[in-house]
């Protein structure tokens, strides 16, 4: 199996991609507003926090693929479906109301996925910032960070720039995996592309 083909099957794994497509107004206003309220539950789970963690991965592998994109099988559904991960998560997060006294956290990295382990894949329940604070195993190297930040959630940061939640960090990353479906010639402009770019002019309305 691929790291591509791995990453999608965990975010199958970690993410209800039906909810997240209603969330995006699949069905209509009305519908996406319902199912946000179950995106939002959703978003304070150690399996959301996993989710964005494979979809940052996916972009990360195949923003350093470009040169060989004819071995890609469709690029613009696996950048669609990861891009509704760590944007959606962004727009029912606002990192402003709670204090988290951890460091921002790079989403755009590579670690060490046996540091992870099943973290987000079992046990996925709600954590709470108490829990970050007593536990004494906190580390600064990447793959810690990416362990503690399924268990404990925290700031983060997408592709160097740091994200403070709600619309106009989720347009900010949907026009990232937007603009890297352009590089890829055969896609660019496709029907994705464009659904990613309405749905960043609809985040910003929205918020």
């Amino acid at each position: 199996m691929t790291a591509l083909a791995w990453n999608d099957l965990c975010i199958a794994l970690t993410a209800d991609l039906d909810l997240l497509e209603v969330a995006s107004g699949r069905d209509g206003l009305e519908a996406a507003s319902t199912a946000l309220l179950n995106v939002a539950k959703w978003s304070r789970s150690a399996a959301a926090r996993r989710a964005i963690l494979h979809a940052a991965q996916i972009f990360d592998i195949l923003d350093s693929s470009r040169i060989r994109e004819s071995h890609i099988a469709r690029p613009d559904l696996l950048l669609f479906v990861s891009a509704l991960m760590p944007s959606l998560y962004l727009f029912v997060t606002d990192f402003e109301e709670v204090s988290f006294d951890l460091p921002i956290f790079e989403l755009v990295q590579k670690f060490d996925w046996a540091v992870v382990n099943s973290e987000g894949l079992v046990n996925s329940t709600e954590s709470g910032r108490s829990d970050a604070l007593t536990d004494g195993q906190l580390r600064s190297d990447s793959s810690n960070a990416a362990r503690d930040f399924v268990r404990y959630g925290g700031p983060i940061s997408f592709a160097g720039e740091s994200q403070q939640g709600r619309g106009v960090a989720a347009r900010k990353v949907l026009l990232k995996y937007a603009h890297l479906l352009d590089d890829f010639a055969k896609w660019d402009r496709s029907r994705y592309s464009q659904l990613l770019k309405t749905m960043s002019d609809f985040v910003l309305k929205d918020s």
